[in-house]
């Protein structure tokens, strides 16, 4: 699994999980959170190459809170090969 992180921005949130399965013909996402700050949403985002990335969902984020939140999601249309 690949997480992008833009340099020298903190990240409104303290990830302390991400998984990824194959799920027959799917994708299956699932993380948690230890705390967020001001977290008001997720977008989940799909390359085939590493490089060019298109957002295909928003998940409402659990706001500012110090309790362990989890999140999915299930990306039904993946490309063949690498995503």
């Amino acid at each position: 699994s690949y997480v992008s992180v833009e340099p020298g921005a903190p990240l409104p949130i303290e990830l302390t999980f991400f998984n990824v399965i194959l799920d027959g013909q799917n994708v299956q996402l699932t993380w948690s959170t230890a705390s967020e700050t001001n977290n008001e949403y997720f977008i989940v985002q799909h390359s085939t190459n590493g490089r060019d990335y298109a957002d295909i969902v928003t998940l409402i984020g659990a706001g500012t809170t110090t309790r362990e939140h989890s999140y999915s999601y299930k990306h039904m249309s993946p490309a063949s090969g690498t995503n």
